[in-house]
C-alpha cells in the first residue's frame, strides 16, 4: 500500500519547514511520515530548513552562525495568501522530533549538508534514538556520504539515495542503476518511477519513493504502480 509523506510538514497549508506546518500534517489521519531538510549550525544545533539562508535578512547563512544569532530572525513568507500576518521562525530539529513523536509520525529527514563528520552523524542518530524515533526514521540525501556514514554506525538503518532527473555526475539511469547495485533505497522525481522502474527496485527486495506530487491523477497512476511512497505538499492528494 502506497504510503503519504508531508513535503516538509503540510506545505500547501502552513509556510513549509515551520511548527505550523508540521502539526498540521501530524494531526491528518492520511499522513504516514513527516519530511524535512536538516542543517547543522556551527554550534551544533540542528535546524529544519530547505536552504541555508530562509530568512528575510539574506546576509544569515544557518550552516555559518549560531543557533542564538538567528533563532529570532522571521523566516522569509513566499506564499502570504495564506498566510495572513503571522511571523514564523526557524523550527529546530528537536521541535520536529517532538511533533512527530506526539502524533506517532514517522520522521523523513533529508540531510542537506555535505562535509559531515561520523561525528555530527552520530551525535544526529542518537538525538532520534532520545525520542524513540529511530526505528520509525527515514533518511534521504543528495549527499551520499552521509547515508553511507549512517549506515556504518547503524546498518539497518532505512536509507534512500535522492537521485533527481539531472543528476550531477551520471545520467539517472545510471545512479539508479548504481543505487540497486548497492542495495540501496531510492527516492526519484515522480517522472522517473515508470511500472518498469518500480517492479526492478522491488525485484531487488527495496523501495522506492517519489517526490513532489500534487497532481492527483498522477499520485493515483502511481498508486496503481505500487509505488511505495508519494511525497506531497497536499496531505489530502489520495482522497
Amino acid at each position: 500500500m502506497t504510503k503519504l509523506i508531508a513535503h516538509r510538514g503540510a506545505s500547501l497549508l502552513a509556510l513549509e519547514n515551520t511548527k505550523k506546518a508540521f502539526e498540521l500534517a501530524g494531526a491528518s489521519n492520511k499522513v504516514y511520515g513527516i519530511e524535512t531538510d536538516i542543517w547543522l549550525t556551527p554550534d551544533n544545533v540542528w535546524v529544519c530548513t530547505h536552504d541555508s539562508n530562509p530568512f528575510r535578512n539574506k546576509t544569515i547563512h544557518v550552516n555559518e552562525s549560531k543557533y542564538s544569532s538567528f533563532k529570532k530572525e522571521c523566516l522569509s513568507i513566499a506564499k502570504p495568501k495564506y498566510l495572513g500576518n503571522e511571523q514564523h521562525y526557524i523550527c529546530t530539529f528537536d521541535e520536529y522530533l517532538f511533533i512527530c513523536k506526539k502524533y506517532h509520525k514517522s520522521p523523513i529527514i533529508e540531510i542537506k549538508q555535505g562535509n559531515l563528520s561520523i561525528q555530527n552523524i552520530k551525535e544526529l542518530i542518537d538525538k532520534i534514538k532520545k525520542y524513540n524515533l529511530f526505528n520509525k526514521a527515514s533518511f534521504i540525501s543528495f549527499e551520499l556520504t552521509s547515508l553511507e556514514l549512517i549506515k556504518s554506525l547503524e546498518p539497518k538503518a532505512l536509507c534512500f539515495d535522492l537521485i533527481n532527473v539531472k543528476c550531477k555526475f551520471f545520467s539517472n539511469r545510471k545512479a539508479i542503476k548504481r543505487s540497486l547495485r548497492q542495495k540501496n533505497n531510492i527516492s526519484v522525481c515522480y517522472t522517473m518511477a515508470s511500472r518498469v522502474t518500480i517492479n526492478n527496485v522491488h525485484k531487488q527486495g527495496l523501495l522506492i519513493s517519489a517526490w513532489t506530487i500534487d497532481n492527483k491523477r498522477i499520485a493515483h497512476k502511481l498508486v496503481k504502480r505500487n509505488l511505495d511512497f508519494i511525497t506531497t505538499n497536499d496531505i489530502n492528494l489520495l482522497d
